[in-house]
């Protein structure tokens, strides 16, 4: 199981960089490539969804790039998640969608929901600006 894709690693690693720029500041794409160092076909793929999901906002233009939508503070590591891989699920039914005798009482469906109840919990109290405090 892997709880990070490599997109969402990514949309980190950008985020990072636009709020080490500064509020409100507009960053080059091409800069943002260098410093961050992510191939620029998922580079683009990232700042698009970023975009559609309200985190980013792009201009075009001499000194166009991209720019925090939103603070730091407010940009939470569950919410990239389900921005790049959907819900967070550790475990579906064998049966996923089917009919299954036990899908009512099986205790392990219910721990497993339990522990992912925790996870986005846990994963929603960490935000960009608590990622880049430098302890």
């Amino acid at each position: 199981m892997k709880l990070l894709t490599r997109e969402t690693d990514y949309a980190v690693r950008v985020l990072a960089c636009l709020a080490g720029k500064g509020s409100g500041q507009s960053c080059p794409v091409s800069l943002l490539q260098r410093e961050s160092g992510i191939p620029r076909p998922f580079l683009r793929r990232i700042t698009l969804a970023l975009c559609r999901a309200g985190i980013l906002v792009s201009s075009r233009g001499k000194n166009g790039g991209v720019k925090l939508a939103v603070p730091a503070s407010e940009i939470n590591l569950s919410g990239l998640i389900g921005v790049f891989q959907g819900e967070i699920s550790l475990g579906n039914c064998l049966f996923r969608k089917k009919i299954c005798p036990a899908r009512k009482t099986c205790v392990l469906r219910r721990k497993l929901h339990n522990l992912e109840a925790t996870l986005r919990r846990e994963l929603a109290g960490i935000t960009l600006a608590s990622l880049l405090k430098k302890d």
